[in-house]
């Protein structure tokens, strides 16, 4: 049984085994796939959030247009455009095998790549599956289960999933095998909306990180730490005012404030770009808010497997 059909079973939270509470409610206010409304529980003791009822057909709730495919000269420019994630993994873990996790279309994987790394993913869309492989000629293991990979890869330098925890539905089994499998030395990477940013306080269930149904779980970082320490990794990097930070702190002020509206008001040019300047006045005139204090909207972690530890 995993830790979602646990909790509707009434079983303790996943992390800390505090009492899951009722929460809030949201629709699917970011792409509007279905008029169903999704109830949400927090943990009372780490404040983990989690997704109560996740629907069935969960799939369906991304389409084909979640992911838009772009050519593999896009990819690499992109790749050379933001190199922040790169430079982070390069901190501790020089070279050798990498492995990403829901990668999508593959712009980190592409600068890791370009960086010399040995570097093979794990992804469940089909699309992205063929395009990662027949373009950028990749190692894909098409999966929607990584936790059920993990074990069957060699032992890893790095691992990393940029905003990928927050869609699992097993994410703690899943770092469990990811911690085996880093190699003594080898460091784990995690990015994942920001459960105590301050525009979740500020707009809640229309906060546009939230992503209902899609996002099953805002993870407290405490609680992520406590988790993986727990496992024998050691936490050697943790910011919430990072590159993607501060870009997610923008996007989530414009796409917040068009959730606010009636869905017959939303995607119309100058609603647009009305919520395009509004987001961008948000982000810049609350930067120093979000800036500190852990506020912003993702956080970036990193945590290094000691070098005495098993592969």
């Amino acid at each position: 049984m995993g830790p979602l059909e646990a909790m509707r079973n009434g079983g303790p939270c996943p992390l800390c085994a505090g009492s899951m509470e009722p929460a809030f409610s949201a629709p699917d206010l970011n792409r509007a796939v279905s008029e169903r409304r999704f109830p949400y529980r927090r943990c009372a003791g780490c404040g983990l959030l989690a997704l109560f009822e996740p629907p069935d057909d969960l799939a369906s709730y991304y389409g084909d247009e979640y992911h838009q495919i772009p050519t593999a000269e896009h990819v690499r420019r992109s790749a050379a455009y933001d190199r922040s994630k790169i430079e982070l993994v390069r901190r501790f873990v020089p070279g050798g095998r990498l492995l990403e996790i829901g990668p999508s279309y593959g712009v980190f994987a592409a600068q890791a790549q370009e960086a010399g790394f040995e570097v093979a993913v794990i992804e469940m869309d089909e699309r992205c599956c063929r395009f990662l492989a027949d373009e950028l000629w990749l190692r894909v293991v098409r999966s929607a289960r990584p936790e059920d990979e993990l074990p069957k890869l060699a032992p890893q330098r790095a691992t990393a999933l940029w905003q990928t925890l927050e869609h699992l539905p097993d994410p703690w089994r899943c770092l469990e095998e990811a911690a085996k499998a880093l190699a003594p030395g080898g460091a784990l990477f995690v990015s994942t909306p920001n459960p105590r940013a301050l525009q979740f306080r500020l707009f809640g269930r229309a906060w546009n990180h939230v992503d209902a149904p899609r996002h099953l779980w805002l993870v407290p970082e405490p609680a992520l730490t406590r988790k993986l320490e727990g496992l024998g990794l050691r936490a050697a990097h943790r910011t919430a005012d990072d590159r993607e930070a501060r870009g997610w702190n923008y996007w989530g002020w414009r796409n917040s404030l068009m959730n606010l509206l009636p869905p017959d008001r939303r995607g119309g040019r100058l609603t647009n770009l009305a919520a395009t300047a509004a987001g961008l006045a948000a982000a810049a005139l609350l930067s120093p808010v979000e800036r500190t204090g852990f506020r912003g909207a993702s956080y970036t972690a990193a945590y290094v497997k000691p070098e005495g530890g098993a592969p």
